[in-house]
């Protein structure tokens, strides 16, 4: 799971800052607790779909441009393709 918010977060940040908008403006805008983008970015935390859906929509970008290209399997479960 870690890798899987990595990841997320490498592409939030990016869409970020091509947006020009601060951790805290984004924060604010999409009405996300305040720590949830820098956790994020830091490949830490733990953010829900619609903490997503929310900061994608104040980025002006889809849902999907955020999220990884694969899942990465979790131990015991066959991987998502």
């Amino acid at each position: 799971m870690a890798e899987f918010v990595t990841m997320v977060g490498e592409r939030v940040r990016a869409a970020r800052e091509a947006a020009g908008l601060s951790q805290s403006r984004l924060e604010r805008d999409a009405d996300v607790r305040p720590t949830t983008v820098s956790q994020l970015e830091r490949g830490e935390g733990d953010p829900t779909v619609y903490d997503l859906f929310r900061l994608a929509s104040v980025l002006e970008v889809e849902l999907r441009a955020l999220l990884p290209n694969r899942t990465p399997p979790t131990e015991g479960r066959p991987a998502m393709t």
